[in-house]
């Protein structure tokens, strides 16, 4: 077996790494291919004892672009789980950074002994050294901010609530039978006990899910305003703060003056867009507490002095929850939810086909970013994020 005498990873050593030649990145390239390139080596993971943004501008400072092998194939290649590949030398071997979603691995020739928390602090400390190249490189960066996408944060827990609702809705009875006699009774108690919360819970599950559905418009409209708002009313005063709080029959009629890319105006007499407005006017009255006894309804009853004149006779169970299920039943939730797909749906036929498309994957990612400084909207990632295992098999 051969003993190899461990070699502390230190500033000197830091200051000796150089690029590869291109004889030296060559030999490397099979190595990579046959997925054994890291097996053997001394691994340093790191998560955030220096981060990725800051370790990349040092290594770029010094080194120019990376040149490793991952940085040198397409990320859809890995499922854009690594970002960025350094290959680097030192006397003893060749030196790996590789930028992974979930961390950064360093490989080191198998000689030296290093922790992560070592590591950031040996290139901290050598950063001042490098401070106007590392600045030229950071000046380079464009720079944005991750926010999770309110629509389909909305689409999505709208979704699963139907589904829970759909579920709940198969379990609950209509009706049952007013129970006669004191065995019937009993089984009665029983099944009721159990119906009543599943009652609430759809009843709560379906009132949220019709408030939420011209919220969903709402965040849809400002997210095509977000990205496609014209250039001069975003410089405008207010900007698009402004624009995202007008009226929303007015984000509806002004969009394609408002945007660009729009072929055709949005006809605010479409019957789509008439439903939605009755869509909106409903959410309004439920959200501001509104009281409508004729537009609330259950039944009718007459009184004689006071004796109550049924003018439908309800058994016990329809009595206690009949209301509840009701007042916003299912079949009609599930409309709602088909009118906010059909309204985007004619929104969007409304703009150039191309764009249409850009503006769907917008709204069916999850996570969005924006830069502030160009006033733009885009995607950095995919909605699901991949990792890959570097010294193991892939």
């Amino acid at each position: 077996m051969t003993n190899y005498r461990k070699v502390v990873f230190d500033g000197t050593r830091l200051a000796a790494l150089r690029t590869p030649t291109l004889a030296e990145c060559q030999a490397e390239g099979p190595k990579y291919k046959a997925k054994n390139v890291f097996k053997g080596r001394h691994k340093v993971v790191l998560m955030n004892e220096i981060t990725p943004a800051d370790l990349f501008c040092y290594l770029a400072a010094r080194f120019g672009h990376p040149a490793g092998f991952f940085s040198n194939v397409p990320r859809a290649h890995f499922k854009e789980a690594i970002n960025w590949h350094f290959l680097l030398c030192l006397p003893e071997g060749p030196v790996d950074v590789v930028s992974l979603n979930f961390r950064t691995e360093v490989y080191l020739p198998v000689c030296f002994e290093c922790s992560a928390g070592d590591f950031a602090d040996v290139v901290k400390a050598d950063m001042p050294h490098h401070k106007v190249a590392i600045e030229a490189v950071e000046a380079k960066a464009t720079k944005w901010v991750s926010f999770l996408n309110p629509y389909a944060q909305l689409v999505e827990s709208s979704q699963l609530m139907l589904e829970r609702a759909r579920s709940l809705a198969a379990i609950l009875q209509a009706d049952m039978d007013a129970p006669v006699g004191p065995a019937e009774t009993a089984r009665f108690v029983g099944a009721f006990n159990a119906h009543y919360p599943i009652a609430m819970e759809l009843s709560g599950l379906c009132l949220s899910i019709r408030m939420m559905c011209p919220v969903t418009i709402e965040a849809f409209l400002n997210l095509v305003l977000y990205a496609l708002a014209k250039t001069e009313l975003r410089s405008a005063l207010g900007g698009l703060a402004a624009l995202t709080r007008e009226r929303l029959i007015d984000k509806v009629k002004f969009l394609h003056q408002n945007c660009d890319h729009f072929l055709r105006p949005v006809d605010w007499t479409a019957p789509v867009c008439q439903e939605f407005d009755a869509l909106r006017r409903r959410r309004n009255e439920m959200l501001h507490g509104n009281v409508d006894p004729l537009g609330q309804k259950y039944e009718a009853i007459w009184l004689w002095e006071k004796a109550p004149l049924f003018t439908r006779v309800l058994g016990p169970y329809e009595r206690a929850l009949g209301s509840k299920m009701s007042a916003h039943p299912l079949p009609e939730v599930e409309k709602d939810f088909r009118l906010v797909e059909a309204f985007e749906e004619y929104v969007l036929s409304c703009m150039q086909p191309e764009v249409a498309e850009e503006v769907r994957n917008i709204l069916g990612s999850i996570d969005l970013a924006y830069d502030q400084d160009r006033d733009k909207l885009g995607i950095l990632f995919a909605n699901q994020h991949h990792d890959v295992q570097l010294d193991g098999d892939r």
